[in-house]
């Protein structure tokens, strides 16, 4: 499907304003059914076609050209709109940007620091400056910087963990991780909601103080029984503790309260490390029967890739690679499509097959919303499948060292559902090819969404 976007009208009053409008909207729908090339496209459409002219243009077209990670034009266009209109918004827009994509701390607390010098009030402009701050070892700026985004903001939970848990933790300042532990005491005096509960729940846990976190966890199902998510919290903290019954009956309740294609996903991975299969049948056979005629593209993508976490799930795979290859454009370069796509194929034997899309999937470094690794993991095992032992030991070494790399990375530490599922593969992997040199740390699990 191809999107174009109508020029006739640009001098029409209001036009410009509703065409910005109307591609915010095309996006959001885009991205919910999953279709990054889509997106892309309308990126792309939209910044050849109508060229900026106002300080909220240039910074709209700044944010396509960062998604699209065109950097220096990026760059461009947020100097421009901050030299036409130097609004806080235009400031924060630009530290963001320094932030986030160029990792430039200094530029980003300039930015943030004009922003609030405009407006002072914004709670989320603190905590994000606290980052920064943080970053450039600034400790006594950074907790500063929180305090006023709780004082501002107290039922937001994300200020204590803003500034990622997991590094608090490795500040070698033992005052900095003491006072945002202090914090966050605060934080529940001003407003004791689940929320924050889980904000600092996840303080303690990466601390090392396991029994208060989890009566913190606990303490967020009691304020508010009824939401599904604090349920599948205090599962991936029992994840992390190794106490996977409990995780699994956890993940059942959440299910119970709230039925999701993605509660199911995580009741099965997490079946599959504690080593229950049987339960991890019977999730294929749910997501199946539940989900199989969805239209929606993530449901179908996780109920595939469920069914394709581990071999032998299903005597007929005939269901799930029509939704698979529903969900895979002819044209389309989706590696997170094209990898479920392929993985399910290899389950199924069809070797040759899941082979051109998993070479497919492998040709993007860094896939939206997966991990790489993955599909490296999967072509490797079907290059052994298919005889190929030297290329399934080059892809196995190539998995491996995506796999390290991601897992190591210290400023962004993935979640418990792609670590265990990369411990899953790579154990997979090696038995089958015998080439393995290393191993995938011991599963340390964060939450994959705040509530």
């Amino acid at each position: 499907m191809r999107f174009s976007l109508e020029t006739t009208y640009h001098e029409v009053p209001g036009y410009r304003d509703s065409l910005r409008r109307r591609v915010r909207s095309l996006l959001a729908f885009l991205r919910s059914q999953s279709r990054d090339d889509d997106v892309a496209a309308v990126k792309h459409e939209f910044l050849r076609r109508l060229e900026p002219r106002t300080a909220s243009e240039y910074l709209l077209h700044a944010d396509f050209h960062r998604d699209l990670k065109e950097w220096r034009q990026a760059n461009a266009d947020y100097d421009t709109a901050v030299g036409m209109k130097p609004s806080a918004e235009a400031y924060f827009t630009r530290g963001e940007f320094y932030l986030n994509s160029l990792k430039n701390y200094a530029k980003a607390v300039r930015d943030f620091d004009k922003s609030l010098q405009i407006d002072p009030k914004p709670g989320h402009r603190y905590k994000r400056r606290a980052l920064a701050h943080f970053c450039l070892r600034h400790y006594d700026k950074a907790l500063a910087d929180i305090s006023r985004a709780i004082e501002l903001k107290p039922g937001d939970g994300s200020n204590l963990y803003w500034i990622p848990p997991e590094l608090v933790a490795k500040c070698p300042e033992k005052d900095f991780r003491d006072g945002m532990l202090k914090l966050a005491d605060e934080a529940i005096k001003k407003k004791d909601s689940a929320y924050v509960r889980y904000g600092r729940a996840r303080l303690l846990s990466a601390l090392g103080q396991h029994r208060l976190a989890l009566a913190d966890y606990t303490k967020a199902i009691e304020l508010e029984p009824k939401k599904d998510v604090h349920w599948r919290h205090r599962a991936e903290y029992f994840i992390n503790l190794g106490r996977w019954p409990e995780a699994l009956d956890d993940f059942v309740k959440a299910d119970e309260l709230e039925p999701k294609y993605y509660t199911r996903y995580q009741h099965a991975l997490t079946a599959l490390g504690a080593s229950n299969r049987s339960a991890y049948l019977s999730d294929c056979r749910q997501m199946l029967n539940r989900f199989a005629k969805s239209n929606e593209a993530n449901v179908g993508h996780f109920t595939v890739w469920t069914c394709a976490l581990s071999a032998g799930a299903l005597d007929d795979y005939s269901t799930p690679i029509r939704i698979a290859e529903r969900l895979v454009k002819p044209d389309s370069a989706n590696a997170f499509h094209r990898q479920g796509l392929g993985a399910i194929l290899f389950r199924a034997g069809r070797f040759e097959e899941a082979r051109k899309h998993l070479e497919a999937a492998t040709a993007e470094e860094e896939p939206a919303r997966t991990s790489a690794a993955y599909a490296w993991y999967f072509l490797a095992m079907t290059h052994h499948r298919l005889g190929d032992i030297s290329q399934a030991a080059r892809a196995l070494a190539t998995a491996n060292r995506l796999a390290n790399k991601e897992l190591k990375d210290p400023t962004k530490p993935p979640a418990w559902n792609r670590r265990l599922t990369l411990e899953l593969l790579r154990k997979e992997a090696t038995a089958l090819i015998g080439s393995a040199r290393s191993r995938v740390p011991v599963v340390a699990p964060r939450p994959t969404a705040p509530p």
